[in-house]
């Protein structure tokens, strides 16, 4: 397997790709699906919250892993706090579907989370972890105000923290404050700065293809390389895995790339995030512009009242 296990800060193992499950369907496509995804070399199954019916993935799953070891494959899932206001009914639910005692991996997952929140949902999912229904327990999209008021009220550190990150947007992402609190960071989004239907383009694409031309390597296979040496654990879909034409090996890439190569999709990522944030305060201060000028025509042709 050329990818790393890594280890996370409450000292359990999480193998460093993984795969989702919104590609699978009902039926004998989801254990083919499965089957293929165990093939290529992956372990790391991410119950896809919004997307499917854990049922399907757990007949897939028992059917692909039967006579294995539990400890040979390694099960994500989702605390979808809208969906279900109460950690332990949703995990305990997903467990009965997926036919397992227990998660590896479970993450809170509520976009629209407020910080006085945190808290108590934390301690929730804190609860889970000590009665062992999940090895690890981690959370989606904190940005660094979040991490940080969560970090002031855990009596548990999140292992994980799962947000998108690619060149584009690495320079505005929290993965430095993770890194620095001993957080892994799972990524998916990867290949968003090379999808034919990104707009504005990004400024990776001469980049990218110097380097695709020197390894002779597809741009999808570089950028999968370039997140394996972030220390980043990508999550992949089945159109990412579509793109990497059946396979995931980039320990030759991980080798041929120089300091400078890395450096080099770091910073044209940088400057694509600079240009982007410049050009919404621009669209920003045109709508005022445009507003201001609206609402002083619309004084001139409407008087304020004077009163009495």
């Amino acid at each position: 397997m050329p990818w790393d296990v890594l280890t996370l800060n409450d000292g359990h193992t999480v193998p460093g790709i993984a795969v989702q499950t919104a590609f699978m369907h009902p039926g004998e496509p989801a254990v083919n699906q499965l089957l293929q995804a165990f093939d290529l070399g992956f372990s790391h199954i991410e119950i896809s919250a919004n997307f499917i019916n854990t049922a399907h993935v757990g007949t897939a799953l028992r059917a692909c892993t039967a006579g294995l070891p539990r400890s040979s494959f390694f099960v994500t899932a989702h605390w979808l706090k809208s969906k279900e206001s109460q950690a332990a009914l949703a995990l305990k639910k997903d467990l009965k579907d997926l036919g397992l005692d227990y998660v590896d991996l479970y993450l809170l997952n509520d976009p629209s989370i407020s910080k006085q929140q945190i808290p108590f949902a934390w301690a929730k999912m804190e609860q889970l972890k000590d009665a062992g229904l999940a090895k690890s327990i981690g959370v989606v999209d904190f940005d660094e105000s979040q991490l940080i008021e969560l970090i002031i009220a855990a009596k548990i550190r999140p292992a994980v923290n799962k947000i998108v990150y690619h060149p584009d947007s690495a320079a505005g992402s929290p993965v430095g404050l993770c890194e620095n609190l001993g957080i892994a960071v799972l990524t998916y989004k990867l290949f968003t700065p090379i999808n034919t239907d990104t707009k504005p383009r990004t400024l990776l694409e001469k980049p990218l293809a110097q380097m695709t031309h020197r390894f002779q390597a597809s741009p999808y296979h570089v950028l999968l390389a370039w997140a394996k040496l972030k220390g980043v654990i990508p999550v992949l879909s089945r159109s990412d895995i579509d793109k990497l034409k059946g396979s995931i090996n980039v320990s030759h890439l991980e080798t041929a790339f120089t300091p400078v190569d890395v450096n080099i999709i770091d910073l044209v990522g940088a400057e694509y995030l600079r240009r982007h944030d410049e050009r919404k305060m621009q669209n920003k201060a045109l709508q005022r512009a445009v507003i201001g000028k609206g609402v002083g025509t619309l004084l001139n042709v409407v008087p304020l009242p004077t009163g009495n």
